[in-house]
């Protein structure tokens, strides 16, 4: 019994760590958008996926995977144009493409398992 209490005990930690990580990761990419939205983000190639990394004493975007996070965790995100109907509404197909505003979708994987969370983030800072 005490066995599977620990194996439980570890996976909801590792389950708990993943949601930071992954709400950390989305966190990161609105500190990116924060520093320049032009150059950081709507350059991006959209669909790819990119890795949020502290480099110096700022995050960045990277297209290179900087690896395993604490030895256990992949974390990567994606980010896709926002396309608007005539009234301005989100669509998923058809209407403008809104170049503000892109959708993004940040992913931990770790033991076989994923949390994903997506966000919008638009152009805050006309930056």
């Amino acid at each position: 019994m005490s066995v599977i209490y620990l194996k439980q005990t570890i996976q909801n930690k590792q389950s708990l760590k993943a949601a930071y990580l992954t709400e950390e990761a989305l966190e990161a990419v609105r500190s990116v958008r924060d520093q320049g939205w032009v150059a950081n983000i709507q350059a991006l190639t959209m669909g790819s996926n990119y890795y949020p990394v502290i480099s110096g004493n700022k995050w960045i975007l990277t297209s290179s995977n900087p690896g395993l996070l604490e030895g256990v965790y992949t974390r990567q995100i994606i980010v896709n144009n926002v396309s608007r109907d005539a009234s301005d509404n989100i669509v998923s197909s058809g209407g403008t493409n809104d170049p503000d505003t892109k959708k993004i979708t940040a992913t931990i994987s770790w033991d076989g398992k994923s949390t994903t969370l997506t966000t919008y983030l638009t152009n805050l800072y006309d930056n």
